[in-house]
């Protein structure tokens, strides 16, 4: 028989949020879901996974260890649950109780390219993995390393194949599965860097964790939804986080919706830059169909369902092109619908995410990147389409606005505006030599405001104001 210790657990949320998780919060290690409870009545005497929803009252305290919240409402759930009486060391967010689960552990995975500078940096990220935020890390830390600082990237969890591509440019990275909750307690091979910077705004819980001698660059990448999802999970006050911090936003839309939720925080403005990786040597068709596509994990956030809205209106004039959907599950309902929609359009093709490598090849045999999103602070699939010369049809609610000249460097239509949508969409279809003008001007675009020139310009005004350094 085992002698490890197993946790009972209660779950307090019955919704979506469990769903979409349900997979992993049924496998979580030294963990027995010994009951599901939710202050919906609707939902109790339901089973999910055998397990029966009951009112919270059901269960007394001695019948489990943990009440793990499993919802996005956590901060008014927890005060709650402890007004009743539980103990509010028995009350768990569910991110807080998913590293408590972790076995600690440590791993290096050290760049290719030897480094022996003393002068250091480490940024402290949410999951590293080839997504906006991490790409565009990734790109700031590669520009610091030629300017001659070891640098390193530290995260609690992270794709294999994304920190292996950090080590080729010349980046550290460390997987630390309590980083963010932990600080840098007891890690001195993290405590020797000279420089600490934080990206993201979920990375929060660390930099609270900080004892700041000298001020951070905090760079921030998320939409408004993100800021709504931490205060309901923490609560609003959050004044203790921004003593010696210098709060970078990627653009003026995300500078927005930061200051929605914590309007008295100055900020500044820190655009990223990618690589130029573009050559020309043509496209891989192998017709003469117009292929438009989304690049995006399937949820409501990225609008895959107005897309299809406007392939629905065009009807029988989008006979000769193609519409191809790329991205993974986020919201399983809304990822349900999708597939459901999809199966039903004949010349629209749902594919799962690709990885960094495989994205060159679709954008050599795509014509034209549409982002149907509801809110992007600056996607960076856009640039990488501009960079490449494709034409982009884009919502006015995006961050990119900012830079481009509409109906020059790319089509805009307005957010959510399916119609409007499938107009430009016919545009295209009836004035196809428009597809190279736009390309070329969205090539400009990226020349003058996303190269890696222009962004270590940015970064060497940003670390001389914050940290007094010339780069």
């Amino acid at each position: 028989m085992s002698n490890e210790l197993i946790n009972r657990v209660i779950l307090y949320g019955a919704g979506g949020f469990l769903s979409d998780r349900e997979e992993e919060l049924f496998s979580l290690h030294h963990t027995a879901i010994v009951g599901i409870s939710d202050s919906d009545e609707d939902k109790l005497g339901k089973f999910i996974r055998g397990v029966e929803i009951r009112s919270i009252s059901d269960y007394p305290e001695d019948a489990y260890d943990y009440i793990v919240i499993t919802s996005n409402y956590a901060y008014s759930i927890s005060n709650k649950l402890i007004q009743m009486g539980i103990s509010s060391g028995k009350v768990l967010r569910y991110c807080e109780y998913k590293q408590k689960s972790k076995v600690g552990s440590l791993i290096y995975y050290p760049s290719f390219k030897s480094n022996d500078s003393e002068k250091s940096i480490i940024a402290v990220s949410v999951k590293l993995s080839f997504n906006g935020a991490g790409m565009a890390l990734l790109y700031l830390l590669s520009i610091l390393n030629k300017k001659g600082y070891k640098t390193a990237m530290v995260s609690e969890d992270g794709d294999r194949s994304f920190l292996e591509y950090a080590n080729t440019m010349g980046v550290d990275a460390w997987i630390c599965s309590n980083i963010l909750y932990g600080g840098f307690k007891d890690i001195e091979s993290i405590q020797s860097y000279d420089i600490v910077m934080a990206n993201d705004f979920v990375v929060h819980r660390f930099v609270r964790s900080l004892q700041k001698s000298t001020p951070i660059v905090w760079w921030l990448h998320e939409a408004e939804v993100v800021y709504e999802e931490e205060v309901n999970l923490w609560g609003d006050n959050m004044d203790y986080l921004w003593d010696k911090v210098d709060v970078y936003c990627v653009s003026d839309k995300g500078k927005g919706a930061f200051h929605k939720f914590f309007p008295t925080v100055e900020t500044r403005i820190l655009e990223y830059g990618i690589p130029d990786s573009f050559t020309e040597y043509g496209r891989k068709k192998t017709d003469n169909k117009l292929i438009f596509c989304l690049i995006g994990f399937v949820g409501y956030i990225k609008g895959q369902d107005i897309l299809l809205s406007a392939v629905e209106t065009l009807g029988s004039d989008n006979s000769d092109c193609e519409f191809w959907l790329y991205g993974n599950m986020r919201e399983k309902e809304y990822y349900k619908g999708i597939v459901e929609r999809v199966s039903h359009l004949e010349n629209v093709k749902l594919y799962d995410e690709v990885s960094h490598d495989q994205l060159e090849g679709v954008f050599d045999r795509i014509d034209v990147l549409i982002s149907a999103s509801r809110s992007d602070q600056l996607p960076m699939v856009i640039t990488e389409a501009m960079m490449r010369k494709k034409m982009c049809i884009i919502p006015d609610c995006i961050g990119t606005n900012k830079y481009i000249i509409p109906e020059r460097d790319v089509m805009i239509y307005e957010t959510g505006n399916a119609r409007q949508l499938a107009d430009c969409i016919k545009k295209v279809i009836n004035n196809r030599e428009i597809v190279e003008e736009y390309g070329e001007n969205g090539r400009k675009v990226y020349e003058r405001y996303f190269s890696m020139e222009a962004f270590g310009d940015r970064i060497a005004k940003a670390f001389k104001d914050t940290y007094g350094i010339d780069l």
